[in-house]
């Protein structure tokens, strides 16, 4: 009995407990829902902008976003730069004050000052044209307020090769005293004293910044992030800067093309950011509304004007949502947004120099590849971090008291990118600096003694630079006259005899010249040994003569060989010789002899017969 009351007494308390548990939920559950209403009442307020609240309508899809979608996002949104003035939320077509950036302007007849859907890349754009040489056209902004230290940046651009003039003007105030301009014209940038500082090809876009100081009346400005005007001097002297106006020119003409605006006197705008493309905010809104922001990864609100271009967030996941009020003050919100951002780090890749390549005393140049989104800042070290040189080209010089800290060693350098979530990457490289020069020997062989040569002793250079960047030149001179390139033995031939100072040396491939040496030799010219006479004409004129004699013997012999034994008479002319004076003719040389002659007086030959 006993145990069944206590079975029942604790049936009863487990069901207290149950009871009491789920009123405790219960009243967790009420007490977060109230803080949640409070939160979601207050979360679009941004404090700068509202005294009246009233309850947000959060479900009736007066404001959605567009984008960014719930996606994940390997790379930002092509032509979509983060700035005061992104021109997203302008209609193509646009023009005059109409555009939120235009506080004030003239345009004369053909000119315009009108918004474009896209130039080069960049989306949603204005256009500055003037097609007057008598007008102009032009576009003037308010900042928010005076500053008398400061930064305005830009895209700029223009379709126009040659003859075109666009100016970039600086006032204080509201378009009171005229600071100075920045010019575009005739295929060059110019700054405030008229000197060119850089020129610029048609179709290609240029970042710009202008960093004024109204305290010194000085300004920087930068071109693609490299300073091209320190410390420049402003035309007049003003005490703040408060406006800008660009504009053609009233006797000429021209054309240009402005992105991504950004002023330093926007508390929502981060000077740098519009360096690289980011995300388009685009929503759709079902009613008027007066006020607009978002608020990203429950950030404080930011202000837009309508459609923006954002930062790009760094990699991993992400939410923004949208707040805005109507007329009536009255609140909306759009849905959480979740996106994800997955970039990866910048890739480096060392062109030149080239993995164990030789260097002197000279820094190498190098030449890099960098790949990737947004990137930030591009660096290089000789000693792994502790010295870091920034650059801007991807092709460049070492710095040169950087590389004058090594010896004769190999040196090890760094190159870095980052974007702009800080994700870093980089490439390295190993080359070798050579001190050495390298060394020459000279080989001959003497005449006689040591040093005494002849004009036909050869001499040898060879030279080596034990293994290092190698030999390059040998070279030598006679006497310290002109070097001459060493390409095989070489001799004194042409030379008188005397005394000779052959100095020789070598330069390796990198420029490291040997210390020169020399040798003096005597050149020893021996005397010429006596002249012996000329005898071959002699000898041709004994050798053709007695050629001759012997032919004449040769015809004799055979001509006795053929002599008749018989002699032959002589046939008489009685008409015209008579007695002894009578002449008969030799039958073998046919010479005239007398008509008794026995025997040819000419050629001996027998006139008797047998």
């Amino acid at each position: 009995m006993c145990f069944k009351m206590q079975n029942k007494l604790n049936r009863k308390r487990k069901t207290a407990l149950k009871l009491l548990l789920i009123v405790f939920v219960i009243t967790i559950t009420n007490i977060s829902l109230i803080l949640n209403y409070n939160t979601s009442i207050n979360s679009p307020l941004n404090d700068n902008e509202f005294d009246v609240f009233k309850l947000p309508k959060t479900s009736a899809g007066e404001i959605s976003i567009k984008t960014p979608e719930n996606l994940t996002y390997t790379r930002p949104m092509s032509g979509y730069y983060p700035a005061t003035y992104s021109f997203e939320n302008e209609l193509e077509g646009s023009s005059g004050t109409a555009i939120d950036y235009v506080d004030s302007g003239s345009t004369s007849s053909n000119c315009e000052v009108k918004i474009y859907n896209e130039f080069q890349g960049h989306k949603k754009v204005l256009r500055i044209h003037d097609g007057n040489p008598s007008g102009n056209a032009a576009a003037q902004n308010n900042f928010a307020s005076t500053l008398t230290t400061g930064s305005v940046e830009w895209w700029w651009s223009t379709p126009v090769s040659g003859s075109n003039t666009m100016a970039y003007h600086f006032h204080e105030g509201l378009l009171g005293t005229h600071a100075g301009i920045v010019l575009m014209q005739d295929d060059n940038f110019i700054d405030m004293e008229d000197n060119i500082v850089q020129s610029y090809v048609a179709n290609q876009w240029y970042h710009h910044k202008v960093v004024f100081n109204t305290i010194s009346d000085t300004y920087d400005w930068y071109i693609d992030r490299i300073l091209r005007v320190d410390d420049g001097n402003f035309l007049n002297p003003v005490t703040n800067i408060g406006s800008t106006n660009i504009k053609g020119g009233w006797d000429s003409t021209g054309s240009c093309y402005l992105d991504a605006i950004g002023h330093s006197c926007d508390m929502d705008y981060d000077i740098g950011a519009n360096m690289n493309e980011g995300l388009l905010l685009s929503y759709d809104n079902t009613i008027p509304l007066d006020w607009v922001g978002y608020s990203l990864d429950d950030q404080t609100n930011k202000t837009i004007l309508g459609n923006t271009s954002i930062t790009m967030s760094n990699p991993g996941l992400h939410n923004i949502q949208l707040f805005a009020n109507d007329t009536s003050g009255i609140m909306y919100e759009s849905e959480l947004r979740y996106f994800t951002v997955d970039i990866s780090e910048p890739t480096v890749s060392v062109i030149t120099p080239l993995v164990d390549q030789y260097f002197g005393v000279n820094a190498p140049s190098f030449s890099v590849d960098i790949q990737g989104f947004n990137l930030d800042k591009r660096w290089y070290s000789l000693d792994n971090g502790i010295t870091n040189i920034s650059f801007m080209s991807v092709t460049g010089g070492i710095s040169q008291s950087e590389w004058n800290k090594f010896a004769h060693e190999p040196v090890q350098i760094r190159f870095y990118a980052n974007n702009s979530s800080n994700q870093i990457g980089f490439d390295v490289v190993t080359v070798n600096k050579d001190l050495n020069a390298p060394i020459t020997t000279m080989y001959f062989v003497p005449y006689s003694g040591i040093n005494r040569v002849i004009i036909s002793t050869q001499f040898l250079l060879s030279a080596t630079d034990n293994s290092e960047s190698g030999v390059s030149t040998i070279q030598y001179k006679i006497n310290d006259i002109a070097w001459i390139p060493y390409t095989g033995v070489f001799s004194l031939s042409g030379y008188d005899s005397g005394f000779y100072s052959i100095t020789y040396q070598s330069i390796d491939a990198v420029g490291n010249i040997e210390t020169q040496q020399s040798v003096v030799v005597e050149l020893y010219i021996p005397p010429l040994p006596p002249e012996i006479p000329n005898l071959v004409p002699l000898l041709l004129t004994i050798i053709g003569i007695g050629t001759i004699a012997l032919l004449g013997i040769t015809i004799f012999l055979l001509v006795r060989r053929r002599t008749p034994k018989t002699p032959i008479k002589a046939r008489k002319d009685d008409e015209s010789l008579s007695g002894s004076d009578q002449l008969k003719v030799c039958p073998f040389c046919f010479a005239q002899i007398k008509i008794n002659a026995k025997y040819c007086t000419f050629c001996g030959a027998s006139l008797e017969k047998d």
